[in-house]
């Protein structure tokens, strides 16, 4: 569903996607891990139709968490991958 709507959004010129984690394990894991989850969505979408020439790849780890650390609640919400859309 996000592929199409990629496909068929005419400002979609760039599509950011960012992996994150909680703050279990070291920093550079997480960073490593992070970005593994954005590469994951990344794949997804480029088999789906969507150029990966407008495809930017980030990982922030566990350096922007959404959600509090200190429960297994916020930490599940911290493990994720965030899609923005915009034109160039």
């Amino acid at each position: 569903m996000i592929a199409d709507a990629i496909k068929t959004n005419p400002a979609a010129a760039v599509v950011h996607v960012i992996g994150h984690t909680d703050d279990s394990g070291n920093i550079e894991h997480n960073k490593e891990l992070a970005l593994a989850r954005a590469r994951e969505v990344t794949s997804y979408l480029g088999g789906r139709g969507i150029s990966m020439d407008q495809i930017k790849v980030s990982s922030y780890g566990a350096e922007r968490p959404i959600a509090t650390n200190a429960t297994p609640q916020g930490r599940q919400l911290n493990r994720r991958v965030d899609i923005f859309i915009g034109s160039k």
